[in-house]
């Protein structure tokens, strides 16, 4: 039988934040419930202390349920193990916080990198409050995303004028939102493009009555046709009576 060896406080740390502090069997978070660290190959069986082979697990589902009733216990055995088990929570608690202060932090040095992207392209940065949303969009679509989405928007928009880095953080978080769908949701990617399209031909355009009267049937195949459509119309009204004139046969 291979001997138990001790978990260390890093490891079940580490095991607690790739789990999210959830218990991976019943979904209950912390510091609702007390979470432990569960092998997922029984150390009875071979298996080791690797990352790989934790798993976060509340105390109920770890152990099975005691089947020894409190009332069996002693008051002073009682009182012991409920101190232990606050003191369970607080460690919790103090997992918890320092796990969100780490995230904080990442975030706060990811925003300065494309902030120090924006200062060696154009000489000009972020203002707070653009390093505020700029962090937030971070957290949404991901650093990768937000800086192909700044260098597009400079490409684009830079011409060496204050002005223009006005424009260039009135755009970017658009570009990042685009670029964040055209890889994860390419459908959706493509209905944005099309609204986009058509509200630039539109003297009124209403996004809400845009999206309430697309059609259910549309799939990407359709992309093309409908941004032709699009550059055609000069009203919404014309869109979809053109494109109401084409609904596929079941």
């Amino acid at each position: 039988m291979a001997k138990r060896k001790s978990i260390s406080q890093t490891i079940r740390f580490e095991v607690f934040k790739r789990d999210s502090f959830t218990c991976q069997y019943c979904g209950a978070k912390a510091p609702d419930v007390i979470l432990e660290i569960d092998h997922i190959n029984p150390v009875a069986k071979g298996g080791d202390n690797s990352i790989e082979n934790l798993v976060t697990s509340c105390k109920d589902c770890n152990r099975g349920k005691s089947d020894k009733k409190l009332s069996d216990m002693s008051e002073i055995e009682k009182s012991r193990r409920q101190l232990e088990e606050l003191q369970e929570r607080k460690n919790m608690i103090d997992m918890i916080f320092q796990w969100k202060t780490t995230l904080h932090n990442q975030y706060d040095e990811a925003s300065s990198r494309v902030n120090q992207i924006l200062i060696e392209e154009t000489g000009y940065s972020f203002s707070k409050f653009a390093q505020k949303k700029l962090k937030q969009s971070i957290k949404k679509f991901g650093l990768d995303i937000m800086i192909d989405a700044l260098y597009i928007a400079i490409d684009q928009y830079y011409d060496n004028t204050e002005g223009s880095i006005d424009i260039i953080c009135d755009k970017y978080i658009g570009i990042a939102y685009n670029l964040f769908y055209r890889e994860n949701d390419p459908v959706k990617a493509s209905i944005i493009y099309i609204r986009n399209t058509l509200s630039k031909n539109c003297t009124s355009f209403n996004t809400k009555a845009f999206y309430a009267n697309f059609p259910d049937w549309y799939d990407i195949e359709c992309k093309e046709h409908f941004l032709e459509v699009a550059r055609g119309s000069s009203s919404m009204e014309e869109f979809f009576s053109i494109i109401k004139e084409e609904v596929p046969n079941d």
